[in-house]
């Protein structure tokens, strides 16, 4: 769930569903390097799709779209990592910050993957996300939101 403060409602609160498409660009990056596959780093461009079910101030909907990268380190079953980028996201609610309905945004975070198997593992992460209209129009002070997320990945 994320939540966020608002002025003179309450709170901003969701729950997204969403998808994670992660694509390794490691070997993109550093393609000449010989000792690549004994390197134990994960570097991804994930894309992010989402829906989410606003729960208050009032009930309503939100959907979004985020382009993200995201550096890793395995410690045997755990890989910790740190992600950030930026999206678009449209939602039905109308808050004071925002006179647009249509934003972009900007998220960061931290998170562990632990591996229960080769190829599956559990996430854990912390995320925070500023969404604004980034000036378009007025008022843009922009919204901050926070959140603990839980999901499964599955590496192919």
């Amino acid at each position: 769930m994320y939540k966020g403060s608002l002025k003179g409602k309450e709170d901003y609160e969701l729950i997204p569903v969403g998808l994670k498409l992660g694509f390794d660009i490691e070997h993109f990056l550093f393609r000449n390097q010989e000792n690549l596959d004994t390197n134990k780093s994960l570097i991804e461009l994930m894309v992010e799709p989402y829906i989410a079910n606003i729960i208050s101030p009032d009930s309503n909907f939100e959907t979004g779209f985020g382009l993200l990268l995201k550096y890793g380190f395995e410690f045997k079953k755990f890989v910790p990592f740190v992600q950030a980028g930026v999206g678009f996201q449209y939602s039905t609610q109308h808050v004071h910050e925002e006179s647009t309905q249509w934003n972009f945004q900007v998220q960061g975070g931290v998170g562990v993957h632990y591996f229960f198997k080769e190829n599956k593992a559990i996430n854990l992460e912390y995320r925070a996300r500023h969404f604004s209209n980034a000036g378009t129009s007025f008022p843009n002070t922009g919204v901050d939101l926070k959140s603990i997320l839980i999901g499964m990945s599955y590496f192919f």
